[in-house]
């Protein structure tokens, strides 16, 4: 029984009528006969919350539980699971999080004389280290230095010769078109973040909570299942083929998963 308590994918699902008080004292309970820290759990809640996903240990072993009691043990942990997304924590992870996601208004735009102005200081400084170092060399290898010298001062002149250099003022229009399709896309990706994560951290529960329903509306619990390479598999390989989560139900049990969706409705429908 000890370690059919923190099984199975309801256990952040679902919720029953304990007070907070009552539910804190057995939740406590349960982890320390599990060996199991209060941090690690909110951990996962969030992490399946958050992810989504459907990560949760063994659900296998809730299937042993007696007829009557996996009813009992869903409700004791999703009610903690409830107000567990319910707190101050969850809330300021999930602000975390959707501040994370918001898109960055772009730097710029590009300012094409502070690009030539650091090209010239480096020409510059290049040619002033290259000089000292001529002075150390000897006779037959200062001519090809010597050419590398007069051209980076060619070029230096070059930069601002309208005639030869690549900072025109067509390209600074290139750099301020590009800037303006970056904002254009900065408008665009913060309606979208706006939409996918608005302020209230509830949304993320409901749309874990309709995948769940959605993901574990078809699971046949009378599927047969056969012993190779020591492991059960399914005889139906498109069952075989299921997801980590359909496979998980299938392993809790008829009773448990229902009690899960049912629960999971239920909590939809008041979050909505």
């Amino acid at each position: 029984m000890k370690k059919m308590l923190l099984l199975i994918p309801v256990l952040f699902i679902l919720y029953g009528s304990y007070s907070n008080i009552l539910l804190e004292q057995t939740m406590q309970s349960i982890l320390k006969q599990l060996d199991i820290k209060e941090d690690y759990t909110k951990e996962m809640i969030w992490g399946n919350c958050s992810g989504p996903s459907f990560y949760f240990p063994n659900p296998k072993e809730l299937k042993n539980a007696a007829a009557g009691e996996k009813t009992a043990i869903v409700k004791v942990l999703a009610n903690y699971v409830k107000v567990y997304t319910s707190s101050d924590e969850f809330r300021e992870k999930y602000l975390q999080l959707r501040d994370n996601k918001k898109p960055h208004y772009p730097k710029g735009p590009i300012s094409l004389n502070s690009l030539k102005n650091n090209h010239k200081e480096q020409l510059a400084k290049s040619i002033t280290d290259m000089e000292k170092q001529l002075k150390t060399f000897p006779a037959d290898q200062k001519k090809s230095f010597e050419e590398a010298i007069a051209s980076m001062k060619q070029q230096l002149k070059d930069i601002d010769d309208p005639e030869k250099t690549m900072y025109t003022p067509a390209m600074q229009d290139i750099y301020n078109q590009q800037y303006k399709q970056e904002v254009d896309n900065y408008n665009t990706d913060l309606k979208k973040w706006e939409v996918e994560y608005p302020t209230d951290s509830k949304w993320i529960v409901k749309k874990w909570l309709s995948e769940f329903i959605d993901k574990t509306n078809d699971i046949n619990f009378n599927a047969e299942l056969i012993n190779k390479n020591k492991s059960k598999i399914f005889v139906k390989s498109e069952y075989e083929q299921k997801d980590y989560l359909w496979k998980a139900c299938f392993r809790a049990g008829k009773e448990a998963t229902q009690t899960a969706r049912e629960f999971a409705k239920s909590w939809l429908s008041e979050l909505k």
